[in-house]
C-alpha cells in the first residue's frame, strides 16, 4: 500500500470556496495545465455549508452544489489523488446531524 504523501509528491492545496467553478472545470485545468507536475489534490471543506468559508458544514454526506457532486470527485481521484479535510470539528448550527443530537 502507498504512504498518504511521500518525498515524491507534489500537493496542490485549496479551499473549496476558492474554486469558483465546478469542479468539472477545475479538473480540467488540472490536467491541461498541472499533470505531471502534481500527483495529489487536497481540497479544504468542499461541503455544504452556510458560513466560514467552508468550515460551517451542514452535511459531510454531500458535495457543495456549486462545486458539482460525488461523480466530479471520483472524476479527480481517477487522474489524482486526492485528499480532503473531513472538518469533524465544525459544524453548521443549520445541520441535521446536529439537531439530532
Amino acid at each position: 500500500m502507498k504512504p498518504w504523501v511521500t518525498e515524491d509528491d507534489v500537493m496542490l492545496i485549496t479551499f473549496g470556496v476558492s474554486i469558483k467553478d465546478p469542479l468539472q472545470t477545475f479538473r480540467q485545468f488540472l490536467n491541461w495545465y498541472l499533470k505531471g507536475m502534481i500527483t495529489s489534490v487536497r481540497i479544504l471543506p468542499f461541503y455544504p455549508y452556510t458560513f466560514d468559508d467552508g468550515f460551517s458544514v451542514v452535511d459531510y454526506r454531500r458535495i457543495n452544489p456549486e462545486l458539482g457532486d460525488w461523480s466530479d470527485v471520483q472524476a479527480l481521484v481517477n487522474d489524482f489523488d486526492l485528499k480532503f479535510d473531513a472538518v469533524i470539528n465544525h459544524i453548521s448550527k443549520s445541520s441535521a446531524e446536529r439537531i439530532r443530537h
